[in-house]
C-alpha cells in the first residue's frame, strides 16, 4: 500500500460520501491489498479471500454514506467488515487451512524467496496451532502493522488484553517452533 496522507484519505472520503464513484475507486486501490492480505490469513485460499475482500468493498461502498470518522483510520473499519465478513465464512465453511502465504507477494526475487518460504512455512505451521483469536491478534499486529489499541477495538478488547493474547501466542509459536 503506497503511503497515503489523512487529509487525501478523508478528502476520498468526503467525495465517495458524496456519490463520486472514482474517489471510492481509489480508496479500493489503495486499501484492497491489505485487506486481502488480512483474510487470506485467516482463509488460506486466494480465491475465497479475493471474494471476501469483495465483499468487503461493496459493504462498505454501500455503507459509505453512514461512515463517521471516528479518530481511527478507514483500513480500521474496513478491517472490521473484513473481521466479521470471514466470522461468516468460518462459520459457514468450518475449514481453516494457511497455505501458500507466498502468493500474495510478488515474484521478483524468486532465488531469495525460496528461504522465505521456508521460513513462512514454519511460520504458517506454528500459526495452525493458535486459536483463531490468537492468528487474528498477531495478524494485525505483524501483517497488517495496526497498533493494539486499534487491534482492541476492531476485536472488542481492551488493549492489555490484546496484549497478553499476543504474548501468549508468541509463547506459544516459540515452542511450537522449537519442537520442530
Amino acid at each position: 500500500m503506497r503511503d497515503i496522507n489523512v487529509v487525501e484519505t478523508k478528502e476520498l472520503i468526503s467525495r465517495a460520501k458524496n456519490g463520486d464513484s472514482i474517489a471510492f475507486g481509489k480508496l479500493y486501490e489503495l486499501y484492497f491489498v491489505p485487506v486481502f492480505r488480512y483474510v487470506y490469513i485467516r482463509v488460506g485460499k486466494r480465491v475465497v479471500a479475493e471474494d471476501i475482500a469483495s465483499e468487503v468493498f461493496l459493504k462498505a461502498f454501500g455503507a459509505i454514506g453512514q461512515y463517521e470518522d471516528r479518530g481511527q483510520p478507514l483500513l480500521a473499519y474496513l478491517y472490521t467488515i473484513a473481521r466479521n465478513a470471514t466470522i461468516d465464512y468460518l462459520r459457514k465453511k468450518r475449514e481453516v487451512r494457511i497455505d501458500n502465504v507466498g502468493e500474495i507477494e510478488s515474484q521478483e526475487k524468486i532465488e531469495d524467496s525460496v528461504q522465505s518460504r521456508e521460513d513462512g512455512q514454519i511460520l504458517i505451521r506454528a500459526m495452525n496451532v493458535l486459536s483463531d483469536e490468537a492468528r487474528e491478534a498477531l495478524t494485525l499486529k505483524y501483517i497488517s502493522g495496526l497498533k493494539n489499541a486499534e487491534i482492541a477495538k476492531i476485536m472488542g478488547k481492551s488493549e492489555v488484553n490484546v496484549r497478553k493474547i499476543q504474548s501468549r501466542a508468541i509463547k506459544i509459536m516459540k515452542v511450537t517452533i522449537n519442537e520442530r
